[in-house]
């Protein structure tokens, strides 16, 4: 049996980290799928196209270190001027669509205090959660007890959906975003800072 899972292993990786080869350098946006909000509203993986994308992925029912992921990126977001903060966007992608519904986001969104005119809570249908998780170098394990072992990893778009930045860990990567949002020369930006 052992062996077996290893295969599988084995040939499912090459076929994610291929994928995501595919489109270093280009836009994220060329993956096609559908997410769903936390107002059960259904839209493309490029909603926020036009707008620099701080993205992660997470599931609702953490104790520990998504709550305090949540905050961090709502302090990253208030460090940010309010020009540049008016124009970024927030993409939080479930990975734990057969929990996370629409209601279950939007009460997470309200627990949180969270903008949703540039907060999204997203969750995928579970046959692209793992696609999306290798585009933006994350992972995660299902637990025994229903939990999950994950890294916290934060993606920084810009409006082409191209990546700029991604880095692990929850404080050093929201400083590190800031700084190339302040740093970064965005047609918007000119004059703001």
């Amino acid at each position: 049996m052992k062996i077996i899972f290893l295969i599988l292993i084995i040939l499912i990786t090459p076929f994610s980290l291929s994928w995501a080869q595919t489109v270093q350098g280009n836009s994220l946006y060329d993956y096609q799928t559908i997410l769903t909000d936390q107002d059960g509203k259904q839209m493309d993986f490029n909603v926020f196209q036009g707008h620099p994308v701080v993205v992660s992925m997470f599931y609702a029912s953490c104790d520990y270190s998504c709550p305090l992921f949540i905050d961090v990126l709502k302090k990253m977001d208030s460090k940010l001027d309010s020009k540049i903060r008016d124009k970024i966007r927030i993409l939080l992608i479930s990975f734990d669509p057969a929990h996370d519904t629409s209601v279950v986001l939007y009460k997470l969104a309200k627990q949180h205090h969270l903008d949703l005119s540039r907060w999204k809570l997203v969750f995928p249908s579970k046959n692209h959660v793992r696609d999306l998780a290798a585009l933006l170098n994350y992972t995660y394990r299902p637990l025994p007890d229903g939990g999950f072992n994950h890294t916290s990893a934060i993606t920084l778009l810009d409006e082409r959906g191209v990546i700029l930045h991604s880095e692990e860990g929850l404080q050093n990567a929201a400083n590190s975003i800031v700084e190339i949002l302040k740093k970064q020369n965005f047609p918007f930006m000119k004059g703001t800072l």
